[in-house]
């Protein structure tokens, strides 16, 4: 348990100045099929998150034999790639289904829906089964770009942290 600071590198440069900073790489599903930045990643011989959003079950396949040639290990995490995405969009069912097909893998759900009071794609992705949770981080909502707007704030952080206390409890 815990959070952890991820920034997700996208070039070569990113890479290598992200070694230093995080203890675990995110590959974004962008990055899925492409083989020699996988393994400059996993030559840092650090832990993988994959993201697996618009990619298919042979993409996620080969992207994991990459990986595992090098000796890393590797979390696999459902993703829609809309921003936002709507609740009833989100796939949810994907994390058992990949949780299915990869028994020997950390399965985890990235989510990019609108956070609220009640957190339910969040709190439904813990019940599924995710041992890992992505969701984005800022301070101001209100910041321009693309992520602040859908990302969650301390503000949905407590509703969250509160909501899957209660989870746990039952």
């Amino acid at each position: 348990g815990g959070i952890e600071f991820l920034s997700t590198p996208f070039d070569r440069e990113s890479a290598i100045f992200l070694n230093d900073l995080m203890d675990v790489f995110k590959i974004s599903s962008s990055d899925i099929t492409n083989r020699p930045f996988i393994e400059l990643i996993c030559n840092f011989g650090k832990p993988v998150i994959l993201s697996t959003g618009a990619s298919n079950l042979d993409e996620i396949d080969q992207a994991l034999e990459w990986i595992d040639a090098t000796g890393v290990t590797v979390a696999l995490l459902h993703c829609v790639l809309n921003y936002p995405t709507l609740n009833e969009h989100a796939n949810l069912g994907m994390i058992r289904g990949l949780k299915e097909r990869y028994r020997d893998r950390v399965i985890g759900y990235s989510d990019h829906t609108l956070p609220n009071s009640e957190m339910i794609n969040l709190t439904s992705a813990f019940i599924l089964g995710a041992k890992v949770i992505e969701k984005h981080f800022t301070h101001n909502k209100k910041l321009k770009g693309n992520d602040h707007y859908h990302s969650m704030d301390a503000s949905d952080l407590r509703h969250l942290s509160e909501n899957l206390k209660k989870i746990i409890k039952i």
